[in-house]
């Protein structure tokens, strides 16, 4: 039978694991939201590229791949 010292202990060791799981997951969050910002800026400048009248972008075209 645990004590009520044991059981005091026991949540105690639940929530630090609990607050360290959430620490993780936030920065897990934090990079996914990081490769989105930067998979909708390059999706921005795509764009901006193919609206660009066809002699243009290849001009722009050139520039990236330099």
């Amino acid at each position: 039978m645990l004590s009520l010292g044991g059981v005091v202990v026991a949540q105690w060791q639940l929530l630090t694991a609990a607050d360290e799981r959430i620490a993780d997951l936030q920065s897990y969050l934090a990079a996914a939201n990081a490769t989105i910002a930067n998979l909708q800026s390059r999706a921005t400048a795509d764009a901006e590229v193919m609206a660009m009248p066809p002699a243009k972008r290849r001009e722009e075209l050139k520039l990236w791949v330099r």
